[in-house]
């Protein structure tokens, strides 16, 4: 693994916690807060944004709402069940 890889990695470790509380937040059920915040830091580790550096504000921003919009299409999946 490259060091940009790496670097990466480490920045998602710090989102990791945050991910999953913003998650059970909106969710309410810790299995599907638990299969949601994987699919953020999925999200996330694709996006370059998070890591480009972004004042704290932009990135707990752009952490919320792509919390929000993975968290809604859980709970639409979820109803559906």
């Amino acid at each position: 693994m490259g060091l940009e890889q790496d670097r990466k990695i480490d920045r998602l470790r710090e989102l990791e916690i945050i991910g999953y509380r913003l998650c059970y937040g909106l969710l309410q059920s810790e299995r599907l807060a638990h299969e949601a915040a994987k699919e953020l830091l999925l999200r996330l580790f694709r996006d370059s944004r998070i890591f480009a550096g972004a004042a704290a504000a932009c990135e707990a921003k752009l952490l919320r709402r792509e919390a929000a919009e993975v968290c809604r299409i859980y709970m639409s999946q979820a109803a559906v069940q």
